[in-house]
């Protein structure tokens, strides 16, 4: 069974990690980080401290982790049916933020960072450029999260906006990046309703724009995989995925 991380999942495992009662995307305890300013850097996204989605060996990506000063709690989970492996870390003195994935504990997959809200938007597209793609989720009437997709980076970054009738500006505080393999880009391409970036602007204006991704059938998806990959595709919810990883930790 094949279970890549969506954008539903992402969200899910923002509220699983967090173990928040509400769903607060911002959080001063969250992971301290500026790398995805720092376009100077001799690892950028899709890199992150060494890791790199798609090319670093799970085995690899766990020592780093430990080595990292500033980095504590740091507990792998083992899916022993699927052979599915997650490790979730946090700064010190701070929350558990954050996540590794990989589907076979040989190459990581996925990673999911939550940042405390000291990183802007608009830094970010002065380091990274301008992202391709929007697409938004309105939490409630005072939180809504803009995610902004650069597929030639594997990364999606999350913005915060001040709910459905806030803006999106370059004062908007990045709360979360996930970094992706390329095949697993590929997929939530495939399976996401898009819209194209187009500046600073009402969140609702976005989500009144004409998407110029949608989702591709689920039968031509298939017929793609079959063709490098045996093992048929699974139905799983991202919440079934998430309590699936958890109910199985390392011995």
């Amino acid at each position: 069974m094949k279970i890549r991380l969506t954008l539903l999942l992402a969200a899910v495992l923002m509220t699983v990690v967090a173990c928040a009662p509400s769903q607060e995307l911002r959080n001063e305890k969250f992971l301290i980080d500026g790398s995805l300013t720092q376009s100077d850097t001799d690892c950028s996204a899709p890199c992150w401290r060494g890791i790199t989605p798609g090319v670093t060996a799970w085995s690899d990506a766990i020592s780093i982790l430990e080595d990292q000063a500033d980095l504590d709690d740091i507990k792998v989970e083992n899916n022993g049916e699927s052979g599915e492996v997650a490790v979730t870390f946090q700064r010190k003195d701070g929350v558990p933020c954050c996540l590794l994935y990989s589907e076979d504990a040989a190459i990581v997959d996925q990673m999911l960072l939550q940042l405390a809200p000291q990183n802007t938007l608009g830094a970010v597209i002065r380091a990274l450029g301008n992202p391709a793609y929007f697409n938004g989720t309105e939490v409630d009437e005072k939180q809504a999260a803009a995610a902004l997709f650069y597929p030639d980076n594997g990364l999606v970054i999350y913005a915060f906006v001040e709910g459905k009738t806030g803006n999106l500006s370059a004062a908007s505080e990045v709360f979360a990046t996930l970094y992706l393999a390329p095949d697993d880009m590929v997929q939530v391409m495939q399976t996401s309703t898009l819209q194209a970036f187009s500046g600073y602007k009402a969140f609702s204006d976005y989500l009144d724009d004409e998407p110029v991704l949608t989702p591709v059938p689920a039968e031509d998806i298939a017929a793609t995989d079959s063709s490098t990959d045996p093992t048929p595709e699974t139905d799983v919810t991202a919440e079934d995925t998430a309590n699936e990883i958890e109910a199985t930790p390392t011995p």
